[in-house]
């Protein structure tokens, strides 16, 4: 159990404030409660074990890049209409073609000015111009509910307010969407000419990634996800980030070529939705579901996003639950503790094997000749000749047969490989992207759906509060009480019902197994005193529990501490002793420590990447004045911990 010295401040104000429970009110506690919705009368799917507690609304701003830049360096291919002579600046010569390798520009993160390039939409701008007679958005009414947009819809308003773009859509049967023709300041006067305007590239595609929150720090500036996704069919959300860029004309051919499979599926099928392969693995590659061709039916649970109707990948997951061919859960995320406004519904149980702590399942869809398109070396940035020695047997194995489509089993070439580099070395993007199951539109049906068990996030981050249950029901060989054996269990008649705090009216609560107060332990000989039961989940609950669902009566779990009040202990994943660090955040502890075990042989950045990275992949650690909550993946509440106490008074019966 981690101790910190914030403890000591919070839970002294709390006990006082806490006192309002059995006679004051709320608004004296001290304690932010936010207002609650009303319990759901009734589940909508069987597979629900949280249901969504309000309407999805969009609002708010989403930031907009435009244009693509490269660094100073020798092109020989113009298939991507790329112009890097605004960063030769004389002073030398340009890079050799093939030999740059610098990861930061190449992933997309420069603008020669961004006061210029980045720019923001309201969403309530977008909506008025959708209003006017004459606007092309929404591209999909059939697709989307009043007051929702898809990506696409996005860019053509950005093209609407700005003199240095023209974007127009025009759909295409074949692909089932619409394609883009765009037109460019190439200049970068801030206008277009009637040059411009005639020299019309169809290879510009939105690059895009929801809002992250505090997992910002992981990046820094994320790096957009290429998609293999119609950008018509693409969910605009709040917060989101979209570049709108030029790509390779490669990446639009290995696109369109999907979009036209996938539409040539659904036509085959009599315009049913029929999936082709539906599998789920364990973390050791085993097999846990594997159905082909699944007739999917909507099940209508986002009408508030969605027209009736319309399929999701969710709807997949649903279907197969439908016909009796597996058992699958979802519960619903709605603004995390890393302060990402997700909103959404998660595949949290497939068949019984159930996320806990940071283990959990990746979802994917996409054609399974394109699973492997994007890939990332861990270690070092490559360049072309990387690639072209791995396929002769040489060098780095992981990078043998990379973007083999390109030159048809003959070899890459010099300015084949960098583009493959350029467009598709990336760890997300295609087939592997950052949706989520009840937004992601499945119009047409893609060749897998695929879910697979992780394990390897916890030692991503190097954390020292596992949070797991072992094979026994037990959690760090910590026995959670059976409440249902109390031997005196309270009534509604108790005058605290409902109250989780124990201590908010009695003040000779029992020193729990550590020796100090923890008011769950109470559970143990008196029930839940009223507590709902759980919803399914066994760990990590504060990753929930917080900002627009915090828990109120909760002890010191209620409330939150400055980073600047941490003091860390315990021992880390990786065998870290995290005891006598200065105060402060605890995963800046760790990379504090992991700097020198964990470096390159040339001391640049090798190790674990914690949350506390700038633009630049330097370390930024949290200010001493932010904030974080008592219960985290580093410390742990004393009084009421994390899970301890959550599955105690909270039993999934």
């Amino acid at each position: 159990m981690k101790k910190h010295n914030a403890i000591k401040s919070v839970l002294p104000a709390i006990l006082l404030s806490t006192l309002t429970a059995c006679g004051g009110s709320d608004s004296d506690s001290g304690i932010e409660v936010p207002p609650t919705e009303p319990p759901v009368a009734s589940k909508p799917h069987e597979s629900l074990d949280l249901v969504q507690p309000r309407k999805a609304v969009f609002d708010g701003d989403i930031t907009v890049y435009l244009g693509r830049w490269y660094p100073c360096m020798e092109r020989e291919y113009k298939g991507d209409g790329v112009d890097v002579s605004q960063y030769c600046t004389g002073d030398e010569a340009p890079t050799p073609m093939g030999k740059y390798n610098d990861n930061e520009l190449n992933r997309n993160k420069i603008t020669p000015d961004d006061s210029k390039y980045i720019f923001k939409v309201n969403a309530d701008d977008i909506k008025a111009y959708a209003a006017q007679p004459d606007s092309p958005i929404p591209l999909r009414p059939d697709v989307y509910a009043d007051g929702h947009f898809s990506v696409m819809d996005i860019v053509l308003y950005a093209s609407h307010v700005r003199d240095d773009l023209d974007v127009k859509a025009i759909w295409n049967e074949e692909l089932g969407t619409h394609l883009l023709s765009t037109a460019w300041d190439t200049d970068g006067d801030g206008t277009l000419s009637e040059a411009e305007l005639s020299n019309r590239s169809t290879d510009w595609y939105p690059s895009y990634i929801w809002h992250d929150g505090e997992f910002d720090r992981l990046q820094g500036t994320p790096n957009l996800e290429t998609v293999y996704v119609r950008a018509d069919l693409g969910l605009a959300k709040s917060k989101m980030r979209i570049r709108m860029q030029p790509y390779n004309r490669a990446v639009t051919e290995r696109r369109n070529m999907q979009f036209k499979l996938q539409a040539d599926r659904k036509r085959a099928n009599g315009d049913k939705m029929v999936m082709p392969l539906v599998w789920a693995i364990d973390a050791q590659g085993n097999d846990i579901v594997k159905v082909q061709n699944l007739e999917v039916t909507a099940h209508d649970l986002r009408t508030d996003i969605f027209q009736p109707g319309v399929i999701t990948s969710m709807d997949v997951w649903l279907s197969l639950q439908d016909q009796g061919l597996a058992d699958v859960r979802f519960t619903y995320w709605g603004t995390m503790s890393t302060s990402s406004e997700v909103n959404n519904y998660a595949l949290t149980s497939v068949n019984g094997l159930r996320a806990q702590g940071m283990w959990g399942w990746a979802a994917a869809t996409g054609e399974m000749f394109a699973t492997q398109d994007f890939f990332l070396d861990d270690l070092e940035w490559p360049v072309p000749s990387d690639l072209i020695a791995a396929d002769k047997g040489e060098g780095d194995p992981k990078l043998k047969g990379k973007c083999q489509w390109m030159h048809g089993g003959q070899g890459h070439t010099i300015e084949s490989a960098q583009i493959c580099i350029d467009e598709w070395y990336n760890k997300f993007g295609g087939f592997m992207d950052h949706d989520m199951p009840d937004q992601e539109v499945m119009h047409y049906p893609k060749g897998v759906i695929f879910a697979g068990y992780q394990k390897w996030m916890p030692g991503q981050f190097d954390i020292t509060e596992r949070h797991f249950v072992d094979e026994s029901g037990n959690y760090e060989n910590r026995v959670i009480a059976d409440i249902n054996d109390a031997i005196a269990p309270l009534t509604d008649e108790h005058f605290g019902w409902g109250i989780a705090d124990c201590r908010n009216c009695h003040d000779d609560v029992h020193k729990g197994s550590l020796g100090v107060e923890q008011p769950y332990e109470c559970a143990t000989c008196h029930g839940s005193n009223g507590a709902m039961k759980g919803h399914g989940e066994v760990s990590r609950c504060f990753w929930c529990h917080t900002e627009d669902n915090q828990m109120a009566h909760h002890g010191s779990a209620s409330g939150f501490m400055k980073f600047g009040d941490v003091v860390c202990d315990g021992t880390s994943l990786t065998g870290l002793n995290l005891a006598g660090m200065e105060e402060g955040s605890c995963a800046g502890a760790v990379n504090e420590l992991d700097k020198e075990r964990l470096s390159g042989p040339n001391g640049e950045w090798g190790g674990i990447k914690q949350p506390i990275h700038d633009q630049a992949d330097n370390l930024k650690y949290y200010g001493e004045n932010e904030r974080t909550g008592i219960n985290s993946d580093w410390h742990n509440s004393e009084d009421f911990p994390d899970p301890y106490s959550c599955v105690t008074c909270h039993p999934n019966d």
